[in-house]
């Protein structure tokens, strides 16, 4: 949820900081280079639970499903630069698998990865130029696939779909006394 969290005191956007015993959380933060307040902290893996299964909810709304129509006109490009995608992840996967298979010698899977990674690299950079929806294309009213699909999808991906769906989560302050997770801190701001 990098960039997408922000806190309610000051509004600057929340940071991955982890705790001194090694929990993720999220912080706004203080100091030399930060213009946060230090105010509000919160669990990392709860807000990524509890936002995971908004956007899953969301995906199904009949409001986004008209919206990401009407941007998908516009970006025709977005499934080429998806497919690209996918093409090269397979590429790496095949990769890995031939050299597990003692087929490639490290010094190959070295020279053979630079190309695929650098055009996973792009695909990327261009598929976020082209369209923030495209991402949901396969997944716009089929939360279910996502969900099923969740834990296969790397990082880059998952925040992808997030922040095509979310604009923010202002983060509120935490209720004195209040050890567990409370999700009514959390105000998703849907993109339009």
């Amino acid at each position: 949820l990098g960039g997408l969290l922000v806190c309610s005191h000051c509004g600057e956007r929340l940071i991955a900081r982890p705790r001194s015993g090694g929990q993720r959380r999220y912080a706004c933060a203080k100091g030399p280079g930060f213009s946060g307040c230090g105010k509000t902290y919160i669990n990392a893996e709860e807000v990524e639970r509890f936002v995971t299964e908004a956007v899953l909810i969301r995906l199904d709304s009949a409001a986004l499903q008209r919206t990401l129509e009407q941007r998908q006109r516009k970006a025709p490009d977005a499934q080429r630069w998806l497919s690209e995608m996918e093409q090269a992840q397979a590429q790496l996967v095949e990769l890995a698998t031939a050299y597990g298979n003692r087929e490639l010698s490290m010094d190959e899977l070295r020279a053979a990865r630079k190309p695929i990674e650098q055009r996973l690299t792009n695909a990327r950079k261009q598929l976020g130029k082209v369209s923030r929806s495209s991402v949901l294309d396969r997944y716009v009213g089929n939360g279910e696939g996502l969900r099923a699909d969740w834990d296969s999808l790397d990082l880059s991906q998952q925040h992808a779909i997030v922040a095509a769906v979310v604009d923010s989560v202002v983060v509120g302050p935490a209720r004195r006394g209040y050890n567990r997770f409370d999700e009514s801190r959390l105000t998703p701001v849907w993109r339009p």
